[in-house]
C-alpha cells in the first residue's frame, strides 16, 4: 500500500516537468481530438455528435452533380430524367402517328361520300340497275314459250324428282354411293337438256342481246367511274400531304419508342449501379450516420435495402 503514494508522487512529479516544458496540451488535445478517416480535399467538417458528448466532427459528403447542374447525391437523376423525358416524347410521338392516320381515313372517307353523293355516280348506278331489270325482263319474255314447252316441263320434272331422291339417299343411314353418283349423273342430264333449251332460244332472240348489250355498256360506264374516282384519290394534293405526314410521324414514332426503350433501360441500369455503389458507402459507417461517438461496432457501414 505504501507504493502507490510513491507513484502517484512520481507521476506528479513527471506531470509537473511536462507541464513546466508546455509538452501537456499538445498532448491533451492529441489525445481527445478523434481520430478522423482521410477525407477529400473539398470536403468540411461540421459538429455532428448530440450535445454532451464531445465536440466530434462529420465529413460532408461530396456532392456530385448532373448535366444540369442539380446535386445527385449518389442518386442518378441525370439518367432518370432523360428515361421520363423519353417516355413522354414516345407518347407524343404515338398519339401523333394515330393522329395522322385518323386525319388520312377521313379525309379519305369524306371523299368517298362526296363522290357516291355526286350526280355522276348516283346516275351510273341507277342506270346500271335500269339495265339489269330490262334483261331480266328481255329474258323472261323470251324463255316464256321455253318453259311452256312440254319437254322443257317433263325434263324439269324428272330433274326435281331425282334431286330429291338424292337428298332422301343421302339422309340414309345405308346410303349406297354409287347409287347416289348414277342419280346425279341422270340429273344432270335432265338440267342440261333445259339448259340447251333455255340457251338457244337467248341467243337468237334479238330484245335479249339489246337488254344485254345495254347492260354491259352501263356497266363498264360505272366501273369507269370508280376508277377515275379512284385515280383521283391516289393523285390528289392534300392526301399526298396527309399520306407524307403519315410516314414521317411512322418514322418519328419508331425512333422515339426506340429511344425510350433504351433510355429505359439505361436508367434501370444506372440505378442498379447506384444501389450497388451506395450499399456500402463509406459516409453511411459509423461513427458518420448520426450514431453516438460512443459506439464501438465496424466502420463498414449499413446496406441500403434492394429495390426489387
Amino acid at each position: 500500500m505504501s507504493r502507490v503514494p510513491r507513484v502517484q508522487s512520481l507521476a506528479a512529479s513527471v506531470f509537473g516537468a511536462l507541464l513546466s516544458a508546455g509538452l501537456v496540451p499538445a498532448i491533451a488535445s492529441a489525445q481527445t481530438q478523434p481520430i478522423e478517416p482521410m477525407l477529400p480535399p473539398t470536403s468540411q467538417v461540421t459538429p455532428s455528435a448530440p450535445a454532451g458528448q464531445g465536440a466530434a466532427v462529420r465529413p460532408m459528403v461530396p456532392k456530385l452533380h448532373d448535366a444540369y447542374g442539380n446535386s445527385e447525391g449518389g442518386f442518378p437523376s441525370t439518367d432518370v430524367r432523360v428515361a421520363v423525358d423519353a417516355n413522354a416524347r414516345a407518347a407524343f410521338a404515338r398519339m401523333e402517328y394515330r393522329r395522322s392516320q385518323e386525319a388520312l381515313d377521313g379525309a379519305i372517307r369524306l371523299m368517298q361520300m362526296s363522290f357516291e353523293r355526286s350526280k355522276e355516280y348516283t346516275d351510273a348506278v341507277a342506270a346500271e340497275k335500269q339495265a339489269y331489270t330490262d334483261y331480266l325482263s328481255a329474258r323472261d319474255a323470251a324463255l316464256k314459250p321455253v318453259h311452256e314447252d312440254a319437254r322443257y316441263q317433263a325434263n324439269d320434272q324428272l330433274k326435281k324428282e331425282l334431286g330429291d331422291q338424292i337428298a332422301d339417299a343421302h339422309d340414309s343411314k345405308s346410303a349406297d354411293k354409287m347409287q347416289i353418283i348414277a342419280m346425279s349423273v341422270a340429273k344432270l342430264n335432265y338440267a342440261t337438256v333445259g339448259h340447251d333449251l333455255e340457251v338457244k332460244v337467248l341467243v337468237n332472240d334479238s330484245g335479249v342481246q339489246q337488254a344485254r348489250t345495254k347492260l354491259v355498256a352501263a356497266g363498264q360506264h360505272l366501273a369507269d367511274i370508280k376508277d377515275k374516282f379512284d385515280f383521283g384519290l391516289r393523285t390528289n394534293p392534300d392526301l399526298l400531304a396527309l399520306r407524307e405526314q403519315l410516314d414521317e410521324n411512322r418514322v418519328t414514332n419508331i425512333v422515339a419508342a426506340t429511344y425510350r426503350d433504351g433510355a429505359v433501360e439505361a436508367a434501370n441500369v444506372a440505378i442498379d449501379y447506384a444501389y450497388y455503389r451506395e450499399r456500402y458507402n463509406f459516409y453511411n459507417s459509423y461513427p458518420y450516420n448520426e450514431t453516438p461517438i460512443g459506439y464501438t461496432g465496424a466502420g463498414y457501414g449499413y446496406p441500403v435495402g434492394p429495390r426489387y
